[in-house]
C-alpha cells in the first residue's frame, strides 16, 4: 500500500507540473510562431502545411512550396495571420495527401484528425490491447497532446514503423510496405536497414524497395518530373536547414543537437555530440542481438533508439515511444526510480521546453539519455539472465501485454 501511495503521489506531482508546462509550452509556441494578432490560428500548424501542398497541385500552384516567402503568401489567403511555414515532406508524400487538398480545410483537418485516431487506435487494440490505465497515460502523453495540437502525421508513422517492426517476423512482405511507405517520413527509418539486414530479411527489404518505388513512379507520373527536380534543387536544402537551424525549435527538442544549439554552441559540435548519440543507439542494438535479447524486445525498442539517433525530434514524435513508456509505467514491479523517469519523459515535453527557456540547462536531453540507458540495460539483463523470472506473466497486473509487447 505504501508502495502505490508512494507511486501515486510521485505521478500526480509529474502529471501537475506537466500540465503547468503543457499550457505555457502551447501558448508561448503559437504566440511566437503566428506573431500577427494572436496564437489562436496556430492549431493544426503541421497540417496546414500538408493541406496547402495538396491544394497547390490541384490548383496549379506547386511550384510555390519550394520557396518559404512563396509558400506563406499563398497560404495567407486562408490564413492571413499567420508565417512560419515551410514545406517539409517528399513529394511522394502528396500520393496520400492529395485528396485532402480537395477539400476545404476544417472538413480535410477533422477528416486527417478522425482517420488518425481511429487508425492508432485499431493499431493500439491489435498489438498491445492496452488496459485503462495504459491507454489514459498514452492520450495524456506529451506526444499524443502535440500531435492533436499541430495536426502531425505522427498517428500515421507510429502505425507504419511500430506496426512494421511488431509484424516483421511473422508477415514480412507487409512490414516491407509498411517500411517502403514511412519513406515520405524518411528519417524514420533510419536504423531499418540494420535491422533487416543483419537479421537477413530478404523478403521485408525486397517488399520496402517495391513500395518505395512504386510511390515515387506515381509521384513522378502524377506529380511530374519538374516538381522533383524543383524539389531537390531547392527544396531539400533549404528543408533540412530549416529544421536543424530554427532557433524557436531548439527549445523544444529532447536531442544533443538541439540541446547545444540551443546553448549556443557551434554547429559543428552539436553535430559531433549527435553524432555520439547516433554511434551509440546503433552500438546498442548491434550488441542487443549479438548477445541474444529477443527480436521482439530489440524490435520494441527501436523507435526509442531511432529518434535518440536524429538531431531533429518534435514533442509529437515522441508518440512512436507513448505506448513502450505507458506500459512500463503501468507495471507496478518497475522500480519506483524507474517509474519516475519514464513518466517525466512521457508527459513533460512542455516543462522542459518551460525549463530550458529559463535556464537553457539540456534537461530534456538528460532525460531523454536515462530513459533509452535503462531500457537498453534492462533488456541486456534480461537476456543475460539477471531478471530472470520478472517477465513471467504475460500480461502486468495492470494491463497491458508485456510480453507481448516485447518491453
Amino acid at each position: 500500500m505504501q508502495k502505490q501511495l508512494a507511486r501515486a503521489g510521485i505521478f500526480l506531482v509529474i502529471l501537475a507540473l506537466a500540465a503547468a508546462g503543457n499550457a505555457v509550452f502551447f501558448f508561448k509556441v503559437f504566440e511566437e510562431t503566428y506573431p500577427y494578432n494572436g496564437w489562436f490560428p496556430g492549431f493544426f500548424i503541421d497540417f496546414k502545411n500538408t493541406w496547402y501542398g495538396a491544394w497547390s497541385w490541384w490548383n496549379g500552384e506547386l511550384r510555390t512550396i519550394f520557396d518559404a516567402a512563396d509558400f506563406n503568401f499563398g497560404m495567407r489567403r486562408w490564413f492571413a495571420l499567420e508565417g512560419g511555414h515551410i514545406w517539409s515532406y517528399p513529394l511522394h508524400f502528396m500520393m496520400l495527401t492529395l485528396p485532402f487538398g480537395a477539400m476545404p480545410f476544417p472538413l480535410a483537418a477533422l477528416t486527417w484528425t478522425l482517420l488518425g485516431l481511429i487508425a492508432y487506435g485499431v493499431f493500439l487494440e491489435r498489438t498491445i490491447s492496452p488496459s485503462r490505465t495504459v491507454l489514459l497515460l498514452i492520450v495524456i502523453s506529451g506526444g499524443f497532446l502535440n500531435t492533436m495540437a499541430f495536426g502531425q502525421m505522427t498517428f500515421f508513422a507510429a502505425i507504419l514503423l511500430v506496426g512494421g517492426l511488431w509484424v516483421l517476423p511473422t508477415r514480412p512482405v507487409l512490414a516491407g510496405i509498411c517500411f517502403g511507405i514511412l519513406t515520405i517520413k524518411p528519417h524514420f527509418g533510419v536504423l531499418l536497414p540494420i535491422v533487416l539486414l543483419t537479421e537477413r530479411r530478404w523478403s521485408a527489404i525486397a517488399s520496402t524497395c517495391a513500395t518505395a518505388c512504386g510511390l515515387l513512379l506515381a509521384s513522378l507520373v502524377v506529380i511530374g518530373p519538374e516538381a522533383w527536380a524543383l524539389y531537390i534543387k531547392a527544396g531539400m536544402g533549404a528543408q533540412t536547414e530549416a529544421m536543424l537551424e530554427r532557433l524557436l525549435l531548439w527549445s523544444w527538442e529532447p536531442t544533443w543537437y538541439a540541446a547545444l544549439r540551443w546553448m549556443s554552441f557551434d554547429r559543428t559540435v552539436a553535430l559531433a555530440a549527435q553524432s555520439v548519440a547516433a554511434a551509440a543507439s546503433v552500438a546498442a542494438l548491434l550488441w542487443m542481438q549479438r548477445i541474444g535479447v529477443p527480436e521482439r524486445t530489440r524490435h520494441a525498442l527501436v523507435p526509442l533508439l531511432t529518434l535518440f539517433a536524429l538531431p531533429y525530434v518534435l514533442p509529437s514524435d515522441l508518440l512512436l515511444l507513448s505506448p513502450l513508456l505507458a506500459l512500463r509505467i503501468a507495471d507496478p514491479r518497475t522500480p519506483l526510480p524507474a517509474f519516475a523517469l519514464l513518466s517525466v519523459m512521457l508527459l513533460c515535453s512542455g516543462f522542459f521546453f518551460v525549463t530550458s527557456r529559463i535556464t537553457m540547462a539540456p534537461l530534456f536531453a538528460v532525460v531523454f539519455t536515462l530513459t533509452v540507458a535503462w531500457f537498453v540495460h534492462r533488456a541486456v539483463a534480461e537476456a543475460r539472465g539477471a531478471l530472470a523470472g520478472s517477465n513471467t506473466a504475460a500480461a502486468s497486473p495492470s494491463g497491458g501485454n508485456l510480453a507481448a509487447a516485447g518491453v
